[in-house]
């Protein structure tokens, strides 16, 4: 194995608060956005700044909150704990200003503050596959997350909003 390593520098961060969700990025990077806007969706990826310590990347697994009695390694699980806290997040593209460099959003599961690393436009032929076999414990789940707010089953969010404090 080869020890390298890499600089990652963000490209704007997450503004989350009572008016809304929001990507915003910064001045240099604004030109990236142009067509953009001719996409329904966007990949954020994002950095897990307040899940990066030593402790939380030495993490190589994980007892999943949301499957009872199941334990997983951080590359089969969404958890922030990992080795590079590079997360991501699929969103709805609502709205683009490529001048201010803002991105609305209806939700983005990132903290205020959280750095952007990238972004891609969500590509259906790409990033979407055919046929899946999820694991035994997400059996049950939904296939994607509803269009409408609410429509979520009430287990579901149940599951996701019983997260442990960290």
């Amino acid at each position: 194995m080869t020890n390298r390593t890499f600089t990652i520098r963000p490209i704007g961060s997450v503004e989350a608060d009572a008016s809304g969700f929001r990507i915003k990025i910064d001045e240099t990077y604004r030109a990236g956005l142009l067509q953009l806007d001719q996409f329904s969706h966007v990949i954020v990826f994002w950095w897990g700044d307040q899940a990066d310590t030593n402790q939380a990347r030495a993490t190589l697994t994980e007892k999943l909150y949301y499957a009872d009695d199941i334990e997983a390694g951080v590359f089969a699980c969404r958890t922030p704990n990992r080795p590079n806290p590079i997360l991501m997040s699929v969103c709805p593209i609502l709205d683009i200003d490529v001048e201010t460099g803002t991105i609305v959003v209806p939700y983005i599961d990132a903290e205020d503050g959280s750095p952007i690393v990238d972004l891609k436009p969500y590509i259906g032929m790409s990033d979407r596959v055919k046929s899946l076999t999820p694991a035994y414990w997400f059996q049950e789940w939904p296939q994607w997350i509803p269009e409408q707010p609410g429509d979520m089953p009430d287990w579901v969010m149940a599951k996701l909003m019983d997260v442990p404090d960290a």
